[in-house]
């Protein structure tokens, strides 16, 4: 590839600071080429510097423009991360990586590299798999280091297969927790279930192996996630009692929707289970490991300053998915001065809607809003313009538009997924995409 002339290496290794090593001034042009096909393009909203996020190999019969279009970083420069505790996240290659302390934490949006926010969250399972749960019509054994991974092997003969797994743990009446564990068997058909005390007999979800997906769903919510050589089962339901007696478990099932089925086994039949979770909150969130006692991971404060010309007004451009919410007006975005009195914003709205807001000196100047453009879960691309007389654009292509009142805000800060002092966090939220430039 060819940048002004010059030669230029691309690499497209998983290097969240990979680059063309290519300036090109603002307001100026960008010309890569490959072969004889060649791309013009002006651009200067990636202030001086255009880079690259992980791709797969692209075929050389792929027009150029497609090829930039997929492979041009689209996120912000100096993008960083306040988190006191670090944390896990799951890459595009399905691997699960630690991430220290104040560090971004890269997940996976749709094939692309994103980055994780969350809201702080707790692991209430003191230790990962119960030191005395055996398998019911089996034995176990404890893989090195204790207690991270269980496997359990499957008795010869017929009758109900599964082990209560969770220590003890406190619940609170009418709350929503989420249950989770990874799990891998040499059976299709795996059963997440809820400890009856704390949820009841009607609360369980079956879980195909073989396709990855969820096939009954009973009185809770219920998610499937990819991990090599695992998956990750989780059901979200509300506890029926306040109690210290909250466990969980994990059975084989024949893929029917019951509870606990009586299946036959020819004995060795295998289920493996590691990194299980129980915690407030609406979805699953990244892992947190314990062993003795619940464990905390502090939210993600994701910012990165503004260093374009906005005075004018600002564009912001994204793509983000929110898997679960806390509570009303989670952020997606926020671009301000400093502090939450002037911003611009697109927050979900709990009336199931996205809304974009202009306020200055603490008053809503305009305000759009998209009832059709996206839910909880959906992937959501966006492109807003804040202007002091108006504000328009788009989410998932729905176009709208508003009148302001003149006064707009001159952002010297963005924030992905949270406002100025750490707060409307959503649960967890992916963004593969974040520009903000002028006008």
């Amino acid at each position: 590839m060819r940048c002004h002339g010059k030669a230029v290496r691309v690499s497209f290794k998983d290097d969240p600071a990979g680059s063309l090593g290519c300036s090109v001034p603002a307001g100026g042009y960008l010309h890569l080429s490959a072969g004889d096909a060649g791309f013009l393009k002006p651009d200067t909203s990636l202030g001086g510097m255009v880079s690259f996020e992980t791709v797969r190999w692209i075929p050389l019969d792929l027009s150029i423009g497609s090829f930039v279009d997929r492979v041009i970083r689209r996120l912000m420069a100096g993008l960083a991360n306040a988190n006191s505790t670090g944390g896990y996240a799951l890459s595009c290659a399905g691997s699960l990586n630690a991430y220290a302390a104040n560090t971004l934490r890269w997940g996976c949006l749709d094939g692309q590299r994103a980055v994780l926010v969350e809201a702080g969250a707790t692991n209430l399972l003191p230790q990962q798999a119960h030191d005395s749960a055996t398998l019911t019509g089996g034995s176990y054994s404890v893989s090195s280091p204790f207690p991270t991974v269980r496997e359990f092997t499957a008795w010869a003969g017929t009758g109900p297969r599964y082990a209560y797994l969770a220590s003890t743990f406190s619940t609170t009446n009418d709350t929503t927790y989420t249950i989770s564990a990874w799990v891998s068997s040499s059976e299709r058909y795996v059963t997440i279930l809820g400890g009856t005390t704390a949820f009841g007999t009607g609360k369980y979800a079956v879980f195909d192996l073989l396709l990855g997906v969820v096939v009954h769903a009973v009185d809770c919510e219920a998610d499937i996630t990819s991990m090599a050589g695992m998956f990750r089962l989780s059901i979200t339901t509300a506890a029926i009692a306040t109690t210290s007696n909250g466990t969980y478990g994990v059975a084989l099932s024949d893929g029917t929707a019951t509870r606990i089925p009586s299946i036959t086994t020819a004995g060795g039949e295998t289920l493996t289970i590691f990194g299980g979770q129980v915690e407030k909150s609406p979805c699953p969130t990244s892992y947190i490991p314990t062993n003795g006692a619940a464990v905390s991971r502090a939210a993600d404060l994701v910012t990165a300053p503004i260093t374009a010309d906005v005075s004018n007004g600002v564009r912001v451009r994204g793509t983000f998915r929110m898997d679960g919410v806390n509570g009303p007006a989670n952020r997606v975005f926020q671009a301000d001065d400093g502090g939450n009195t002037n911003r611009v914003e697109l927050e979900w709205h709990p009336a199931e809607r996205f809304v974009a807001y202009s306020i200055f000196g603490g008053v809503t100047q305009a305000s759009i809003d998209f009832p059709l453009g996206g839910d909880i879960g959906d992937t959501v691309d966006y492109d807003l313009t804040f202007t002091p007389t108006e504000i328009f654009g788009t989410v998932n292509g729905e176009y709208k538009s508003a009148a302001s009142t003149g006064a707009l805000v001159t952002p010297t800060i963005a924030r992905i997924g949270h406002a100025a002092g750490g707060s409307y966090i959503p649960a967890r939220l992916l963004c593969s995409k974040l520009l903000v430039t002028g006008v």
